[in-house]
């Protein structure tokens, strides 16, 4: 049976209904989903490569994790499930803001940055769905992104800003 997620209004409510994955969306409702981007404390940023049976991005790399709002849970809870199911990883995310949403189509991507120095051998990733993990700095990502094997976010090229500077303007 295909998976509940939480439904929205434009005002990003939930509303007392729900959406089952991998179908269209009905006019005025709206879903999140979530995408956690760890780095390490030299400034690297985990990512993963995704099985080549993904309807979406099959064989792509993609950021630390991402997925769905299942229905009747919280943002942060979704990040933390998603975080753990993908690679293995255990964080608490209740108090802690997510650093930015960017609007889709269909709703929003909700997204955490966290830093936690993890090493690769302790990961566990999630046999459906990831195939490799590694730790790129700024340059390796940016390569990826212009071989075209990185999912090409809108906001992408400015990943590590967003990650370095907390402000809405970049640092001087």
């Amino acid at each position: 049976m295909p998976e509940k997620m939480s439904v929205y209004n434009v005002q990003k409510k939930t509303i007392e209904k729900y959406h089952l994955r991998d179908t269209p969306m009905t006019k005025n409702d709206y879903r999140f989903v979530v995408t956690v981007l760890v780095f390490n404390s030299a400034g690297q940023l985990l990512i993963q490569k995704r099985k080549e049976n993904k309807f979406a991005w099959p064989n792509y790399w993609d950021f630390t994790a991402s997925g769905a709002v299942d229905f009747g849970e919280e943002l942060y809870q979704a990040a933390e499930r998603e975080l753990f199911e993908e690679m293995g990883i255990t964080v608490q995310l209740k108090n802690v803001a997510s650093r930015m949403t960017f609007a889709f189509h269909e709703g929003w991507d909700e997204i955490y940055f966290i830093t936690k120095d993890i090493p690769l051998e302790a990961l566990v990733l999630q046999e459906s769905e990831v195939i490799d993990a590694r730790w790129v700095d700024e340059a390796e990502y940016l390569t990826l992104l212009e071989n075209g094997t990185f999912i090409p976010y809108i906001y992408g090229k400015s990943i590590f800003d967003f990650y370095r500077n907390t402000g809405e303007h970049l640092e001087k």
